[in-house]
């Protein structure tokens, strides 16, 4: 997963992440480690195995940067971008949802 939630309930960006703080899972707050390198796309990971539904382990490098370049690319071409936005309703998340100017929705 790429956005974690911070003890004050802010989401963060793995990218942008400060090592030193605890960070959770934003869909079912269990405990996350941030995993940032020279080689694998920062991304955060649960401590332990979970039954989380919203977020899957072991996405894959080429998984973790393509929503990365996804969310870029939207944000410069003018829309508003959310990564792994919770979708409650059905125990999911969104990897990637964009809006337009009038705020309509297109999630993936």
């Amino acid at each position: 997963m790429l956005i974690a939630m911070d003890a004050q309930h802010q989401l963060v960006n793995a990218a942008t992440a400060d090592r030193q703080i605890e960070y959770y899972c934003p869909e079912c707050v269990q405990p996350v480690r941030l995993k940032r390198g020279a080689v694998i796309v920062p991304h955060f990971a649960h401590v332990h195995a979970t039954d989380c539904d919203a977020f899957s382990e072991g996405e894959t490098t080429e998984h973790l940067r393509g929503k990365q370049q996804l969310a870029t690319w939207f944000a410069a071409s003018g829309y508003t971008v959310r990564l792994e936005a919770g979708l409650p309703e059905i125990h999911h998340s969104a990897r990637i949802s964009w809006f337009d100017e009038v705020q309509r929705n297109h999630s993936r």
